[in-house]
C-alpha cells in the first residue's frame, strides 16, 4: 500500500487542502450512503476479438449496471495505485446510492451477502434471490466494493430535473447539420466514418469518451464517462445546428409516475399567488411531510392549484385541510415524468440555498431581481449575521433553472464570488445537504483540471493521491472540488423570523423574511 509522505515536506498550502480532503472522507461517511463502486478483475484487452465490442460496451450491458450513472473511470494494469494489484479495474459513481448497492448485491456470491444486505433483508422479512453467481466478464468474475467518493453535485441534479440528462447522446445523420456533412462528404467521394465525424465535431473540447456506436445513414451514439460532458456536447451541437439529443431517459425503471390524483385545488383566490401561499402556509404545521412535498403552486381563474410529488401526501393534505377555501381534485391531473421524480429523490427542491457571500450588495432587492427573472418567488429569506440566504420559488423547477444558469454563466453572478448554491429544505430543522454545493469562484482562479500545471499543484495531487489509494484509488476534479468544499446548512428555521410584505418593481406581492 502506498503512503503519504511526511507532513514536514509539505508547504503549509498542500497540509491545510491535505487535512480538508481527509475531512471530506469522513463527511462522504457521515452524511448519507455511499453511491460509488470498484469493479476489479476486469478484462485487459480493451476490444473483444469475438464480438468486436469494447469492455466499456460489454460491462454497462451487464445486469443491473444499466442504471443512471454520473461517471466512470477504467484504468488499465496501473500497478501500484491498489495493494498487489496489476489487473484493470474501474471506479462508477452511479447517480443513487441504491444504484450502486444493487449493483454490489448483484456481483456478490449467494453464500457471502454484504453485511448491510443482509441486515435489509432482515429487515424486510424475506430474503432476496440477489447475487446469485455474480456477474462475468469474458469469463472472468468480477470484484464489487463500495467505496467513499465525492458528494453528488447540484448542476448534476439539475441537469437531470431539468432534461433527463445521461452520458450518452444520439447525433442524427438524416437532419439538421448531420446531414449537411454526409451529404458533402459523399459528393467529395470519401468514405463517411466515425474518424471524419469525430474530427468535425471536435469532440475533445466536451470531455473524454467512453464509447461510441456509428451508422452513417442514421446516427452516432456516442457515450462520456462523465454526464456533464454529455450535458455540455448536447447544449454545443444544438447551437451549432446539429440534430442531437439524450438517447434514453435518467430515470431508473423502478421512478414510475403513479397513476393517482396528487393535484389538488383550493377557491376561492383573490390574492396573489405568494400571499396565498402564505395564508395557507399560517393555517399549518410546517413540519407535516404534505406540505413539504409540493412541487409547485399556481394561481389560475381564482383557483389555488398544488402539485404534490407523492398522491399519498395529496390526499393526506386533503383529508386534514379545514381552511375556509373549497378543496377539490383538479380533473387534470398531470402526474410529473420520471426523471422528475428521481431528480427529486436526489436532493432536488424549490428551495435555493446561498451560503458564504461576502459582498455587501447583496440584498432582498438584489436576490428578488436575480432570481425572479427565472420564475415566480415565494418569499426570500436571509439572515445577514451569517451571511446566508433561502430563496424559495413557486416551482421546484425555477430551483433548477438557477443552478443551471449559476453552472452554465457564472459571470453574471459575480456579486456572489466565494458563496455557495444548492437545494435547500423547507423546515425548522438544521441538516445539512448530502449534495456538492455550486461555488462561485473569482474570474482569475483556475482549478487544476490537468495534473502537472504547477509544482505545487502537482505535489499537492501525489498526497492526495496517495493518501487516498485504499478508498479513492484515483482523484478526479470532482474530487478536487469535494476537497476544496464545504457542507451548507439547509434548513430554515421560519419560527423565529420576521415576514415584511412588499411591492415588487412590478407592483405586485413579494415577502422578505428577516431572521431575528
Amino acid at each position: 500500500m502506498l503512503r503519504s509522505p511526511s507532513p514536514s515536506l509539505l508547504s503549509t498550502t498542500t497540509r491545510f487542502l491535505l487535512r480538508r480532503h481527509n475531512s471530506h472522507l469522513a463527511v462522504v461517511r457521515q452524511h448519507g450512503p455511499l453511491r460509488s463502486i470498484l469493479v476489479r478483475n476486469l478484462p485487459r484487452k480493451n476490444i473483444d476479438p469475438k464480438t468486436g465490442r469494447s469492455m466499456q460496451e460489454r460491462l454497462f450491458a451487464l445486469k443491473g449496471m444499466g442504471r443512471p450513472i454520473e461517471s466512470t473511470r477504467i484504468f488499465r494494469g496501473r500497478k501500484g495505485n491498489l495493494e498487489n494489484d496489476t489487473d484493470t479495474y474501474a471506479i462508477i459513481h452511479f447517480l443513487s446510492p441504491d444504484s450502486a448497492k444493487r449493483v454490489v448485491a448483484l456481483g456478490a456470491n449467494g453464500r457471502a451477502k454484504p453485511q448491510w444486505l443482509k441486515k435489509e433483508e432482515k429487515e424486510k422479512g424475506k430474503e432476496e434471490s440477489v447475487g446469485g453467481d455474480g456477474l462475468y466478464l469474458n469469463g472472468r468474475r468480477l470484484s464489487f466494493k463500495l467505496i467513499p467518493s465525492h458528494r453528488l453535485p447540484v448542476e448534476v441534479v439539475a441537469a437531470v430535473g431539468l432534461k433527463s440528462a445521461v452520458r450518452r447522446i444520439i447525433i442524427f445523420m438524416d437532419g439538421g447539420k448531420g446531414l449537411a456533412w454526409t451529404s458533402q462528404e459523399k459528393e467529395k467521394g470519401r468514405d463517411i466514418s466515425i474518424e471524419g465525424l469525430q474530427k468535425e465535431l471536435a469532440l475533445e473540447r466536451f470531455g473524454e469518451l467512453d464509447s461510441v456506436y456509428f451508422d452513417s445513414e442514421k446516427c452516432a451514439l456516442m457515450r462520456f464517462t462523465h454526464l456533464m460532458s454529455a450535458t455540455k456536447a448536447l447544449r454545443t451541437l444544438r447551437q451549432e445546428g446539429w440534430r442531437v439529443n439524450y438517447s434514453n431517459s435518467a430515470s431508473p425503471r423502478s421512478i414510475r409516475p403513479v397513476d393517482e390524483p396528487h393535484c389538488l385545488r383550493l377557491a376561492p383566490v383573490d390574492s396573489p399567488l405568494p400571499k396565498a401561499l402564505r395564508d395557507l402556509e399560517s393555517r399549518m404545521d410546517l413540519d407535516q411531510n404534505p406540505w413539504q412535498d409540493i412541487l409547485r403552486a399556481h394561481v389560475y381563474n381564482g383557483r389555488l392549484f398544488l402539485h404534490f410529488l407523492k398522491p399519498a401526501h395529496a390526499k393526506a393534505f386533503y383529508d386534514t385541510y379545514e381552511g375556509p377555501l373549497r378543496k377539490s381534485w383538479d380533473p387534470q391531473q398531470t402526474p410529473p415524468f420520471g426523471f422528475q421524480i428521481h431528480a427529486v429523490h436526489l436532493g432536488a427542491s424549490r428551495v435555493l440555498c446561498i451560503d458564504g457571500f461576502t459582498n455587501p450588495g447583496i440584498t432582498f432587492d438584489q436576490l428578488h431581481r436575480d432570481f425572479s427573472k427565472l420564475g415566480e418567488i415565494y418569499y426570500v429569506f436571509a439572515d445577514w449575521q451569517r451571511a446566508c440566504a433561502r430563496v424559495v420559488f413557486t416551482n421546484y423547477t425555477t430551483a433548477l433553472k438557477a443552478i443551471e444558469d449559476i453552472y452554465e454563466n457564472p459571470e453574471k453572478y459575480g456579486i456572489y464570488v466565494g458563496a455557495r448554491f444548492t437545494f435547500g429544505d423547507i423546515s425548522n430543522l438544521k441538516r445539512y445537504s448530502h449534495l456538492r454545493p455550486l461555488k462561485v469562484m473569482p474570474p482569475a482562479v483556475k482549478l487544476p483540471r490537468q495534473v502537472g500545471e504547477a509544482t505545487e499543484t502537482q505535489a499537492l495531487y501525489d498526497v492526495l493521491q496517495s493518501s487516498a489509494a485504499e478508498n479513492l484509488v484515483k482523484l478526479d476534479e470532482d474530487d478536487w472540488l469535494d476537497a476544496e468544499g464545504e457542507n451548507v446548512e439547509y434548513g430554515i428555521n421560519t419560527r423565529n423570523v420576521v415576514w415584511v410584505e412588499q411591492r415588487d418593481d412590478n407592483g405586485g406581492c413579494r415577502f422578505d423574511v428577516h431572521a431575528q
